[in-house]
């Protein structure tokens, strides 16, 4: 018979070593969790959507590392107000189920309208190792948005790399 005690000794001391809350989420103001959509856009270029089977272009930036560069609208986010420092913003990139690359910040919105917040040019980073793998393969490039009440906002797009 098989121990599961180092199994279940990992995990715990996996959870012991998960950092400790600074504060409790807010409570929501808004029942509605919200929708989050997948796009790109800078401040130069204006949103425009990303759908399942689109390209996207892995580029060369200027920390000298492969990225790609992507965008996030959210409708009715719950904000922080407590004066947080913004939304958190995750984008990871997978490839039959391992990750190959991706970011996560605090970030303000880009633009907001009414109840729509644009978050502009957020550079994903794919290690060079990768860049071959990943060209003309379709990839699952998900945003996972943390509203200020704790929920998460995700959606997932399919796109081809292009080199």
């Amino acid at each position: 018979m098989k121990s599961r005690l180092p199994c279940t000794a990992l995990a715990l001391s996996l959870l012991a070593c998960e950092p400790p809350l600074d504060k409790e989420p807010l409570a929501c103001l808004n029942e509605d969790p919200g929708i989050a959509e997948l796009g790109q856009g800078n401040l130069e270029i204006p949103w425009s959507p990303l759908d399942d089977g689109d390209p996207i272009q892995i580029s060369f930036g200027p920390q000298g590392m492969h990225m790609i560069v992507v965008a996030v609208a959210v409708t009715n986010l719950e904000q922080p107000t407590d004066g947080g420092s913004g939304t958190t913003i995750r984008i990871s990139m997978e490839m039959d189920g391992e990750i190959v690359g991706g970011t996560v910040g605090g970030l303000e919105a880009s633009f907001v309208d009414g109840n729509r917040q644009e978050f502009l040019g957020i550079r994903a980073v794919i290690t060079e190792a990768e860049v071959e793998l990943l060209a003309r393969q379709m990839i699952d490039v998900t945003a996972s948005v943390e509203d200020g009440c704790g929920r998460m906002i995700e959606t997932t797009r399919q796109l081809e790399f292009l080199e």
